[in-house]
């Protein structure tokens, strides 16, 4: 078995001994044949302009290769794949499998490379080309050859340069087909002698056609407008073909598809045979109805623009680049004078010569540079030499390109709208002087009742500087009283609501330094020019004097009836001729003639005028017209009786609202017993200066506010010699601080007599102090002061010890108040406290000692808030923790809690001062308080706090019964009254009352801070 065995495996020994001998034997001759077709083929592979190279087909390794292949990386020995493609030729996928698994052959993965298509190129007969490979930068044909059943030649053809050539050529064709489509630009070639003709896309969309279109000389025509065709007929036969000359020719057709009339230009050129006849026609063919339309529109708009410019009547012109003319329109050669022809090249300067000129040729220029816009105001000169305002507008135009060509400039001629500007400033002048020396105030408001302006006299009596502060203000900023500024806020409302006129409210109003005014108010509502109502205009009239007069008229309208009704005066009224057209009865009583005597003969007065006395009546008749002052002419008549009377001759001249001259109007009056009495007065005066001298009461007469007369007397009270008093101003012998109102007092430039009286401290020589109270009397005629001053020292000094007597008094009462308070009220309570104490010390009780002990808790209670009460009496805790506003409201709350009157309370005091002025205003406001709840029946208190600075402003005022302050003065009644003074002038303060019976009191408190 062993042989068996041995000679088995040595049998197939032997068989893979031959296979593998027959093997290396076939590889040999394989590579005998390479190597010989290798040597056959390598002058072909050299010979070769392109890469070439042999390659085997089941490994394709490279087994030889040319110069070139070399040059371009192709190295024998290696795969051609991984060699000479390198792995920029093969994909990522398949590079990545190449560098990794670099032993691997493309079989094995079925890679390629772009040069090489594998088995299809390799197994195709006779050959397999790859028509465009890209490597190394340029384009490639590949081509596979079979040489044997195992080799290929290999090689590339470089055609860089051919598809270079080729793609430019399609880009021109596409460019040109894009330009012709962009700009409908068709292209034609048109054969004479067939007549016929091929045309592009785009000529084919021009004339609205498609390829189904026969395309003829005559078919060219029909698309031609009927109104064209005659022209284009003529035109081609005649100067195309007949002059041999190129075509070109806008024209009309009539477009195929759509029947749409559309603008063409043809372009053409002739092609000519040896005989130089023309065969053929090139051209192209553009749509140009767009172009065509917007000419149309621009000649329109042009002719337009020429018309409007020649129509319009401001002057227009036009500047180059070089601020040179170009033209202008007719206005502007119509107002300077000058023709289109006359500026056209020539500048400002040119024309106007001067430094304005230079001024305004280089302002151009500026604007030409900076793509710049002005408007100004300027003056030019006319062409009738005169000047005119005017306002200026340039701005610059550009040309096609987008650059600035030059100016276009225009003005307005603004010299009537300056004038009445101007006008129009003076009238606004004007009547802002006329509203501030108005004798009246004015004020207009929008509507919300807010001030848009006054004149200076409603600002003045605002408490305001001048009329600009009122803007913006409201009825309830100024010192009004509340009630009034609701009243007029309420007629202002009215009268914008209703848009009617409201005439003559009689109003109250007070003003800054507290006096109260009557005013006759009329109000008339603002509107715009088309009727809406937009605000209020006021107009006040001070009737104050008047209201005081009538109130005084009502009080004696009786006595005045009776006087008026027994009148001596002689009233006539006469025309213009100097005849009487009325005539009072009162005539007889001073002439004895009667009324009717006068008016049948006009001349009556004169001829019983006394002759001494005729020069000066006929001199004051004609100079009546010229003086119409009202001064008093005195003459003397005959009376029926002959007796001589004085006549007191008053006249003036009467015109109508037109200003017309309709009369005289004369009074005449028996003044013989005043000048009898004048007479006695002249003898009376002497003794008057007599008396004066022997009287302890200072007289003195005074004009424009200097002494002119004083007795000794006057001299004695100011411890002055009497020359030294001669000729000294009356406001001198006054103590400084009350010298400006006294100066205010006396100054009188009333033309009716007043009588005025003033208690006033003065100073004398030796600087002492003296109380006076000073008698004036002012007598109109004369234009003097007539004073007696009586010396009112120890008086004023008995005063003072009757208020340091009422403060005493008052103080005692005070203590008495809290003495009984602690005695009745908190005494008892004390006692109480003491019996319930010891009774829960006695062994024996019905009550439990807790019970006992709890009581007296509750009555120690009790005894602190009496306790309390007295103390906050005394000094309230609210008053010194947090200030007099929040005390005095403290005060007004629990005292409206008992509902018996209303308090209104206004108070801008948000800062603590001394507390010494604090408690003196807080005592001062009870007082007053105590006194209205205790006689004025009133309903409404009225408390005002007002905080200015340098100074704290307290009012109060109530609308109960009032009462005569002076009476209850002059009574020593006022106890109250002095105790008030006396807290207020402690801390330097200064009130002022004002009361009079039915219309409550009202002070104001005024508390100076350091």
């Amino acid at each position: 078995m062993k042989d068996s065995t041995n000679s088995q495996n040595s049998s197939s020994q032997n068989k893979e001994n031959n296979e593998l001998s027959n093997n290396v034997q076939a590889k040999a001759d394989n590579q005998n044949s390479e190597k010989e077709l290798i040597a056959l083929n390598q002058t072909l592979l050299s010979s070769l302009p392109y890469p070439a190279m042999y390659v085997r087909r089941k490994d394709r390794i490279v087994l030889a290769t040319n110069a070139i292949a070399l040059h371009f990386g192709a190295k024998i020995g290696e795969h051609c794949w991984r060699g000479f493609g390198k792995s920029e030729f093969i994909s990522d996928t398949n590079n990545k499998v190449a560098v990794e698994y670099p032993s691997l052959v493309p079989d094995q993965f079925n890679v390629q490379c772009s040069f090489c298509q594998g088995d299809e190129c390799i197994l195709a007969t006779p050959c397999q080309n790859n028509p465009e490979v890209r490597a190394f930068g340029r384009i490639w044909e590949v081509y596979w050859i079979k040489v044997s059943d195992d080799v290929f030649l290999h090689y590339l053809v470089d055609i860089t340069e051919r598809k270079q050539l080729e793609a430019s050529l399609k880009e021109n064709e596409l460019f040109l087909k894009h330009t012709q489509q962009i700009a409908m630009l068709g292209t034609y070639k048109l054969d004479i002698s067939s007549g016929n003709w091929e045309s592009s896309e785009v000529m084919d969309s021009i004339f609205g056609i498609d390829t189904s279109f026969e395309k003829t000389i005559e078919s060219w025509i029909s698309i031609i407008h009927p109104g064209w065709r005659e022209t284009m007929t003529d035109y081609f036969s005649n100067e195309v073909i007949g002059k041999k000359s190129k075509f070109d020719k806008e024209y009309k057709i009539i477009r195929v598809n759509d029947k749409a009339e559309c603008w063409v230009h043809g372009l053409g050129d002739l092609v000519f045979d040896d005989n130089n006849n023309p065969v053929k026609m090139i051209g192209t063919i553009r749509d140009i109805t767009e172009r065509k339309e917007e000419q149309s529109r621009i000649i329109r708009n042009l002719k337009l623009t020429e018309v409007l410019l020649e129509s319009i009547p401001i002057p227009v012109f036009f500047l180059n680049a070089k601020g040179q003319y170009t033209g202008c329109n007719q206005a502007f050669t119509t107002q300077l004078g000058v023709s289109n022809d006359e500026i056209k090249g020539k500048s400002v300067m040119d024309l106007w010569p001067g430094e304005e000129s230079r001024t305004n040729y280089q302002s151009d220029l500026d604007l030409i540079a900076n793509n710049g816009f002005i408007t100004f105001e300027t003056k030019v000169i006319d062409k009738e030499n005169q000047i005119r305002d005017v306002i200026f507008v340039k701005n610059v135009f550009y040309d096609e390109l987008g650059k600035v060509a030059g100016l276009v400039g225009t003005y307005i001629d603004i010299t009537d709208r300056k004038k009445t500007e101007d006008a129009l400033r003076e009238s606004e002048q004007m009547l802002l002087t006329i509203l501030d020396h108005f004798p009246g105030v004015v004020f207009w408001k929008d509507r919300n009742s807010n001030y848009l302006g006054s004149n200076e006299a409603f600002a003045k009596g605002a408490g305001l500087n001048n009329s600009s502060e009122i803007v913006g203000k409201t009825d309830f900023d100024l010192p009004w009283a509340d009630t009034e500024a609701e009243n007029y806020r309420a007629d202002d409302y009215q009268v914008m609501q209703e848009g009617t006129t409201k005439l003559h409210i009689v109003e109250t109003q007070h003003q800054q330094d507290g006096k109260i005014m009557w005013f006759d108010t009329s109000k008339i509502p603002l509107t715009t020019p088309d009727g809406e109502v937009f605000g209020v205009i006021g107009v006040s009239s001070d009737i104050t004097d008047r209201k005081l007069a009538e109130d005084a008229l009502i009080e004696s309208e009786e006595k005045y009836r009776t006087i008026a009704n027994f009148t001596d005066d002689w009233e006539y009224w006469l025309d213009t001729n100097d005849k009487f057209i009325y005539c009072s009865p009162s005539c007889k009583k001073v002439t004895g003639y009667s009324s009717d005597d006068f008016i049948q003969n006009p001349n009556l007065l004169f001829d019983i005028m006394h002759s001494d006395d005729k020069e000066l009546y006929l001199s004051h008749k004609q100079d009546r017209l010229l003086h119409r002052s009202g001064a008093e002419l005195q003459f003397r008549i005959i009376h029926l009786d002959g007796a001589i009377k004085w006549i007191g001759h008053v006249c003036q001249p009467v015109f109508n609202e037109a200003g017309d001259f309709i009369g005289i109007r004369g009074s005449n009056r028996d003044i013989t017993e005043r000048k009898r009495t004048e007479e006695k007065l002249k003898y009376s005066e002497r003794k008057y200066k007599l008396l004066s001298k022997n009287i302890t009461d200072g007289v003195f007469t005074c004009r424009n506010g200097y002494i002119e007369y004083l007795n000794y007397s006057m001299s004695r009270i100011f411890g002055y010699e009497e020359f030294e008093l001669e000729g000294m101003e009356l406001s001198q012998l006054i103590t400084p601080d009350r010298r400006s109102d006294f100066e205010t007092f006396i100054s009188v430039e009333s033309t009716t007599n007043q009588t005025n009286n003033i208690d006033i401290e003065c100073v004398r020589k030796d600087n002492s102090t003296v109380f006076v109270e000073m008698f004036l009397n002012y007598v109109a005629s004369e234009g003097l002061i007539y004073g007696v001053i009586h010396d009112i020292t120890e008086k004023r000094q008995m005063q003072e010890k009757q208020i340091v007597k009422a403060i005493i008094q008052t103080e005692e009462k005070e203590r008495a108040h809290f003495s009984k308070e602690l005695h009745d009220g908190l005494g008892p309570l004390l006692s109480t406290i003491k019996l319930y104490l010891q009774w829960s010390l006695r062994p024996k009780s019905n009550r439990s000692r807790k019970d006992i002990i709890q009581k007296a808790e509750e009555i120690l209670e009790e005894a602190l808030t009496a306790v309390k009460e007295i103390s906050n009496k005394l000094s309230p805790h609210l008053l010194t923790n947090y200030g007099l506003t929040s005390a005095v409201q403290s005060f007004a709350h629990k005292l409206e809690e008992t509902n018996t009157i209303k308090i209104d309370l206004q108070s801008n005091l948000t800062r603590r001062i001394e507390l010494e002025i604090e408690v003196a205003l807080y005592r001062a406001i009870i007082e007053c308080v105590n006194n209205t709840i205790k006689y004025a029946n009133a309903k409404r208190i009225y408390i005002k706090l007002n905080d200015v600075g340098n100074q704290i402003q307290l009012q109060y005022r109530d609308d109960g019964k009032g009462f005569d302050i002076v009476k209850i003065l002059l009574e020593k009644k006022g106890l109250g009254l002095f105790n008030l003074q006396n807290r207020i002038q402690t801390i330097g303060g200064e009130i002022k009352m004002f009361s009079k019976p039915r219309e409550g009191v009202n002070y104001h408190i005024n508390i100076p801070l350091k």
